[in-house]
């Protein structure tokens, strides 16, 4: 980026995917860089990377609220449920880009 060769940049650290699996008290950062000079780019980027973060957020949601459901009714270890739900925020996940319960129909009216 400082020779001008992206205008915006998105980085990812290590442990990320780890991080959707627990409830930490600190959330993984995504790091978005950009010239800030730019606008419309940078904020696109910006959208579709709050876009996958919060998708990735309820997916963990939805796995917390299952595991927190199947222990109120005493089902499970709670060590072995707890890695179920991260395993299935995962599948969730992947889920909503192979299947999306919504989606965004553009229409041009001239």
């Amino acid at each position: 980026m400082e020779e001008g060769e992206a205008d915006v940049a998105v980085i990812i650290p290590a442990g990320t995917s780890a991080a959707l699996g627990k409830d930490g008290p600190t959330p993984a950062e995504v790091l978005l860089f950009k010239d800030p000079t730019l606008i419309v780019g940078p904020s696109i980027v910006a959208a579709v990377v709050q876009s996958v973060i919060h998708a990735a957020d309820g997916s963990r949601a939805a796995a917390q609220a299952a595991l927190r459901v199947a222990l109120s009714h005493g089902l499970g270890d709670p060590a072995r449920l707890n890695g179920l739900a991260a395993r299935s925020a995962g599948l969730f996940y992947q889920s909503l880009s192979s299947s999306p319960a919504l989606a965004v129909k553009t229409r041009h009216r001239w």
